[in-house]
């Protein structure tokens, strides 16, 4: 996560150490835990700071 803009970056391990990134308007999973939500909601209560839109 990233405090000045809404982007997550997830490493994920295939063959190699892999990043993906994500941006306001993505979804993300994290597989091993069964979790998919949409970046807006980890910045939730931050968004005029990050410029979302409320």
């Amino acid at each position: 996560m990233h405090q000045d803009n809404p982007h997550v970056q997830i490493y994920r391990r295939r063959r190699a150490w892999q990043v993906e990134h994500f941006f306001a308007g993505d979804e993300f999973s994290l597989e091993s835990i069964g979790l998919v939500m949409r970046v807006e909601q980890i910045y939730r209560k931050v968004r005029k700071e990050v410029g979302l839109a409320p």
